[in-house]
């Protein structure tokens, strides 16, 4: 298994046991980073409720402010701590858990899409004894039921997995669809899934029992370039199912039913016109969102088989910018990003960049529509 982390992201990483669906989809949130960088005060635990709504209300919206180019998308449909779950709603909710956003560092959610995939993990400072206090006290909380797994004391609200409307955002714990899901609350992580299979994943992988994402080479080394980009906030993928960044792999995106060979070669064809030169293959792949004493900029990491690939991407990457276009904007890249002032470098297999200009702002959207940034052969 891997040793000691040499980033905070790559610790994250070792909370998510490995498989094929983890590897699919990783979303950080690094809230301390951004505490750190913008000084938003974090309230102590006997400030008023004025402070924590101000503490609350900073939580910007989706989308970009130019007066304010800093925001942590509160992403992860199955986060306890994402969009699904407003602060408004879920600060209320987790006074009855003994720990609110004030104890939250980092967070890490993986398989999206799926609930008997989803885990979330909230990295912070928790009490596992107060939160049973708590519980045990709360008149208004439905009672969970406990179960233990290697030791680990473990709740859970209902069925593996479902959901009741009139259950919406009631405490302790429950989301915006009504599901309360299961939570092991630890010393330094909360842990938070649908189902109890993947419950005891995570505490399995808590206890070294089982490899986790860090374990896995490409993934600790995007971990390594985010963290040296210093990005707040990104997605991480080995570049499988709909992160595939292949040529092959977009021009089937644009097809609804399986398209011929013929039909894939003819898209092939179209996208490379249009979109510029193929990157060389790579393994896996990051976006996020950073900003330093130039201003805000998209990272990017991609992680290569090879020191040759990653050396010959950097070039590559530049002339796409400059010659390449948009495939969902139709607007030439050099039009988003300004390739004068962003930073793109080549380290053995990893290709680590800050992109500056409007990119920032669509740091993840270009990933969910399929554009063609990285396209590569």
């Amino acid at each position: 298994m891997a040793g000691a982390p040499s980033s905070i992201y790559e610790s994250l990483l070792q909370a998510i046991p490995d498989s094929p669906e983890a590897r699919e989809y990783v979303f950080i949130n690094d809230y301390d980073l951004v505490r750190r960088m913008f000084d938003i005060p974090l309230p102590g635990p006997d400030d008023g409720d004025d402070a924590l709504e101000t503490f609350y209300s900073w939580s910007p919206p989706f989308g970009y402010d130019p007066d304010n180019p800093t925001p942590v998308i509160q992403f992860g449909g199955f986060s306890l701590f994402g969009m699904i779950n407003q602060m408004s709603n879920i600060s209320d909710n987790l006074q009855y858990l003994a720990f609110d956003m004030r104890n939250v560092d980092q967070t890490i959610v993986t398989g999206e899409g799926r609930l008997d995939n989803a885990m979330d993990v909230v990295r912070g400072r928790f009490d596992p004894e107060a939160t049973d206090k708590a519980l045990a006290a709360c008149s208004e909380c439905q009672p969970p039921s406990r179960e233990e797994h290697r030791g680990v004391t473990h709740y859970g609200w209902g069925e593996d997995y479902a959901r009741d409307t009139a259950m919406e955002f009631a405490p302790p714990a429950f989301d915006r669809s009504g599901r309360g899901g299961r939570l092991a609350v630890l010393d330094e992580y909360v842990l938070h899934t649908f189902g109890s299979t993947e419950m005891r994943a995570l505490i399995d992988v808590n206890l070294n029992e089982v490899p986790s994402l860090a374990d896995v080479e490409e993934f600790r080394l995007l971990a390594g370039g985010m963290s040296e980009l210093e990005a707040y906030v990104m997605l991480l993928t080995d570049g499988s199912g709909g992160y595939d960044m292949s040529v092959e792999g977009i021009a089937k995106s644009f097809f609804d039913g399986t398209p011929s060979q013929s039909e894939i070669e003819e898209q092939k064809q179209r996208l490379t016109e249009v979109g510029g030169p193929l990157l060389r293959p790579f393994d896996a792949y990051a976006t996020g969102a950073g900003i330093d004493e130039n201003g805000p900029y998209m990272a990017l990491t991609l992680v290569h088989a090879d020191d040759a690939s990653a050396e010959e991407n950097a070039g590559l990457l530049g002339r796409k910018i400059g010659e390449g276009t948009s495939l969902y904007a139709g607007l030439p890249w050099s039009e988003s990003i300004d390739i004068e002032t962003s930073e793109v470098r080549a380290e053995g297999r990893v290709l680590t960049a800050k992109l500056r200009g409007d990119m920032f702002r669509y740091w993840l959207d270009w990933v969910i529509q399929r554009d063609g940034l990285i396209m590569h052969e």
